[in-house]
């Protein structure tokens, strides 16, 4: 209804962006935190943030937060009193070939001290203010290979 801030590894999946750009447009208060340039799916994670920018036209109420570290967690916070925590990123691979688990919580106080950590990673991390560059032709190739291992079970 307010808020969601989320810090997620790995992104493509396109129900995600939808869902986060449709609150965007509700003007509900999204906090995107990501590397910069993460490990594998740098292009792919660059591409989804562009997107959900393009798609909202980015507003005030939508912050994407890049960090200049790689990040692991898996995380989203709703309203300052829902957590979802565990291991599924926002890709078809998480949400379909993996067995990944995520812990759902209803703790306002478990929510906020989720959401202060999250705050303190992002020291020394940068704002995206304009649109992302990244490469076309690898996000691309990372979307087939996604794709591919969709199809084959992981």
């Amino acid at each position: 209804q307010t808020s969601l801030t989320v810090e997620m590894a790995y992104m493509n999946d396109r129900r995600f962006t939808a869902a986060l750009a449709r609150a965007v447009q509700r003007g509900i208060d999204v906090k995107l935190v990501t590397a910069d340039q993460a490990d594998v799916l740098a292009n792919i994670n660059r591409a989804t943030c562009d997107t959900l920018m393009r798609l909202t036209g980015a507003p005030e109420n939508l912050t994407i937060v890049l960090l200049p570290r790689m990040v692991h967690s898996k995380v989203v916070v709703i309203d300052h009193r829902f957590s979802d925590v565990g291991s599924a990123n926002f890709t078809s691979l998480s949400h379909g070939v993996y067995d990944e688990i995520n812990l759902f919580a209803d703790s306002e106080p478990f929510a906020l001290a989720i959401e202060a950590e999250i705050a303190s990673h992002c020291a020394g991390a940068r704002i995206a203010d304009q649109r992302l560059t990244y490469r076309k032709m690898y996000s691309g190739l990372e979307r087939a290979i996604i794709a591919y291992q969709s199809r084959k079970g992981g």
